[in-house]
C-alpha cells in the first residue's frame, strides 16, 4: 500500500481533493480543515474513516456544496455512507457510483437540483439499505433498487 507513495492512500487523497474543486470547496459554509496538512482523515468532521484510515462516511449535509457529483467519488471504495443533503448538487448521478462503491449502505441526496434517472448500475449495490433522493429533479422508477 506504499505509505503514501501510491496504492489505495494516494488515490484516497486524490478523491477527496477532487471533491473540494468539483463541490466549490471555497465556498461552503465553513472551512473544516479540508485539503490541510497531514492525512485527510484528519482534516474534518464531514470525513470519517476506519481503523485502517480508509474514507468510509462523507456527510456533507447542508455545507453549499455546488457543481456536480464527480465521478471519481467512486473511487472511495470503502465508502459506506454518503450524505450530500440540503445543497445546491446540479447534474445526474454518475453510474459509477453503484459500479464501485459496493460496499455503501446509506446515500442521501436530498434537497439538491439533481436530474436524469438514476443509473442502472445502482442494482449492484446489494448492501444499500437507505436511498433518499427526494426533492431533486429526478425523472424515472426506482423500482429495481427496491428488489428483492
Amino acid at each position: 500500500e506504499g505509505g503514501g507513495c501510491g496504492g489505495y492512500e494516494l488515490v484516497q487523497r486524490y478523491a477527496v481533493a477532487v471533491l473540494w474543486f468539483a463541490f466549490g470547496g471555497w465556498n461552503w459554509y465553513k472551512d473544516f480543515g479540508y485539503l490541510g496538512d497531514g492525512h485527510e482523515c484528519d482534516w474534518t468532521e464531514v470525513i470519517k474513516c476506519d481503523e485502517d484510515r480508509r474514507v468510509t462516511i462523507l456527510d456533507f449535509f447542508h455545507v453549499n456544496l455546488s457543481g456536480s457529483i464527480p465521478p471519481d467519488l467512486a473511487l472511495l471504495t470503502s465508502l459506506q455512507e454518503l450524505n450530500l443533503d440540503f445543497n445546491s448538487i446540479t447534474g445526474t448521478i454518475p453510474p459509477s457510483i453503484g459500479t464501485c462503491l459496493h460496499s455503501l449502505r446509506e446515500i442521501d441526496l436530498r434537497s439538491n437540483s439533481l436530474t436524469g434517472t438514476l443509473p442502472d448500475s445502482f442494482r449492484n449495490l446489494e448492501n444499500l439499505e437507505e436511498l433518499f433522493l427526494q426533492k431533486n429533479d429526478l425523472t424515472g422508477t426506482f423500482d429495481f433498487v427496491c428488489d428483492g
